[in-house]
Protein backbone atom coordinates (compact mmCIF):
# COMPACT_ATOMS: atom_id res chain seq x y z
CA UNK A 1 0.00 0.00 0.00
CA UNK A 2 1.36 3.42 -0.97
CA UNK A 3 -1.26 5.51 0.88
CA UNK A 4 -3.70 4.29 3.52
CA UNK A 5 -6.28 5.73 5.92
CA UNK A 6 -8.29 4.52 8.90
CA UNK A 7 -11.82 4.70 7.50
CA UNK A 8 -10.94 4.04 3.84
CA UNK A 9 -11.04 7.71 2.86
CA UNK A 10 -8.36 6.77 0.33
CA UNK A 11 -6.14 3.78 -0.32
CA UNK A 12 -3.61 3.39 -3.11
CA UNK A 13 -2.11 -0.06 -3.62
CA UNK A 14 0.49 -1.25 -6.11
CA UNK A 15 -0.64 -4.61 -7.43
CA UNK A 16 1.74 -7.41 -8.36
CA UNK A 17 1.04 -6.82 -12.06
CA UNK A 18 2.30 -3.20 -11.78
CA UNK A 19 -1.12 -1.58 -11.92
CA UNK A 20 -2.37 0.77 -9.20
CA UNK A 21 -5.58 0.06 -7.30
CA UNK A 22 -7.29 3.12 -5.79
CA UNK A 23 -10.18 2.67 -3.35
CA UNK A 24 -12.43 4.62 -0.97
CA UNK A 25 -15.65 3.77 0.82
CA UNK A 26 -18.85 5.19 -0.62
CA UNK A 27 -22.58 4.58 -0.25
CA UNK A 28 -26.00 6.09 0.07
CA UNK A 29 -26.39 8.43 3.00
CA UNK A 30 -29.46 10.43 3.97
CA UNK A 31 -29.57 13.22 6.57
CA UNK A 32 -30.22 11.81 10.05
CA UNK A 33 -29.74 8.20 8.96
CA UNK A 34 -26.79 5.86 9.17
CA UNK A 35 -24.79 4.99 6.10
CA UNK A 36 -26.66 2.55 3.90
CA UNK A 37 -25.08 0.10 1.48
CA UNK A 38 -21.44 0.96 2.23
CA UNK A 39 -19.24 -0.33 -0.57
CA UNK A 40 -15.83 0.19 -2.08
CA UNK A 41 -15.51 2.56 -5.01
CA UNK A 42 -12.41 1.26 -6.69
CA UNK A 43 -10.48 1.62 -9.89
CA UNK A 44 -7.48 -0.18 -11.33
CA UNK A 45 -5.09 1.83 -13.49
CA UNK A 46 -5.11 1.33 -17.22
CA UNK A 47 -1.29 1.50 -17.23
CA UNK A 48 1.41 -0.44 -15.40
CA UNK A 49 4.22 1.14 -13.43
CA UNK A 50 7.70 -0.01 -14.41
CA UNK A 51 9.95 -1.35 -11.62
CA UNK A 52 12.90 0.95 -10.93
CA UNK A 53 11.37 3.90 -12.81
CA UNK A 54 9.98 6.92 -10.94
CA UNK A 55 6.32 7.63 -11.71
CA UNK A 56 4.20 10.65 -10.89
CA UNK A 57 0.90 9.47 -9.38
CA UNK A 58 -2.00 11.81 -8.55
CA UNK A 59 -5.48 10.98 -7.27
CA UNK A 60 -8.15 13.66 -7.44
CA UNK A 61 -11.49 13.45 -5.63
CA UNK A 62 -14.10 16.12 -6.37
CA UNK A 63 -16.96 14.76 -4.20
CA UNK A 64 -18.45 13.04 -7.25
CA UNK A 65 -15.70 10.94 -8.73
CA UNK A 66 -12.18 9.81 -8.02
CA UNK A 67 -9.68 10.11 -10.89
CA UNK A 68 -6.20 8.60 -11.09
CA UNK A 69 -3.41 10.19 -13.13
CA UNK A 70 -0.10 8.46 -13.89
CA UNK A 71 2.68 10.60 -15.34
CA UNK A 72 0.18 13.33 -16.25
CA UNK A 73 -2.27 11.12 -18.16
CA UNK A 74 -5.65 9.96 -16.85
CA UNK A 75 -5.40 6.27 -15.93
CA UNK A 76 -8.97 5.68 -14.71
CA UNK A 77 -11.88 7.13 -12.78
CA UNK A 78 -14.84 5.91 -10.74
CA UNK A 79 -17.93 7.55 -9.23
CA UNK A 80 -17.77 7.89 -5.44
CA UNK A 81 -20.22 9.72 -3.19
CA UNK A 82 -18.90 11.44 -0.07
CA UNK A 83 -19.87 10.02 3.32
CA UNK A 84 -19.78 11.67 6.76
CA UNK A 85 -17.76 8.80 8.18
CA UNK A 86 -14.76 10.25 6.34
CA UNK A 87 -14.85 13.39 8.47
CA UNK A 88 -13.69 11.39 11.51
CA UNK A 89 -10.24 9.95 12.17
CA UNK A 90 -8.68 11.58 9.13
CA UNK A 91 -5.13 10.35 9.54
CA UNK A 92 -3.10 9.14 6.56
CA UNK A 93 -0.33 6.55 6.37
CA UNK A 94 2.38 6.71 3.73
CA UNK A 95 4.02 3.46 2.66
CA UNK A 96 1.45 1.27 4.40
CA UNK A 97 -2.21 0.56 4.82
CA UNK A 98 -3.89 -0.19 8.14
CA UNK A 99 -5.75 -2.97 9.86
CA UNK A 100 -8.34 -1.59 12.19
CA UNK A 101 -7.66 2.04 12.91
CA UNK A 102 -4.14 2.20 14.27
CA UNK A 103 -2.13 -0.82 13.13
CA UNK A 104 0.01 -0.35 9.99
CA UNK A 105 -0.12 -3.24 7.50
CA UNK A 106 0.64 -4.05 3.85
CA UNK A 107 3.97 -2.23 3.80
CA UNK A 108 5.28 -0.81 0.52
CA UNK A 109 8.76 -2.03 -0.42
CA UNK A 110 10.06 0.91 -2.41
CA UNK A 111 10.56 4.65 -2.27
CA UNK A 112 8.07 7.50 -2.06
CA UNK A 113 9.15 11.04 -2.85
CA UNK A 114 7.59 14.47 -3.26
CA UNK A 115 4.35 13.58 -1.49
CA UNK A 116 1.76 16.36 -1.52
CA UNK A 117 -1.63 16.28 0.17
CA UNK A 118 -3.93 19.23 -0.39
CA UNK A 119 -6.99 20.33 1.55
CA UNK A 120 -8.28 22.43 -1.33
CA UNK A 121 -9.14 21.90 -4.97
CA UNK A 122 -6.10 22.09 -7.23
CA UNK A 123 -6.11 23.06 -10.87
CA UNK A 124 -4.83 20.41 -13.31
CA UNK A 125 -1.66 22.43 -13.87
CA UNK A 126 -0.96 22.31 -10.12
CA UNK A 127 -1.12 18.55 -9.75
CA UNK A 128 -0.02 17.34 -13.18
CA UNK A 129 3.36 19.09 -13.23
Amino acid sequence: TLVGSGYAQMRIDLREDGRLRVMRWTGDEKPGEKLQNKREAELVSSVKLEPGVWSNVAVVYDLRKMTLYVNGAEAGSVEAKPIRLHEWMTFVTLGSGTTGLWTPARFFNGDLGRVRISGRNLTPSEFLH
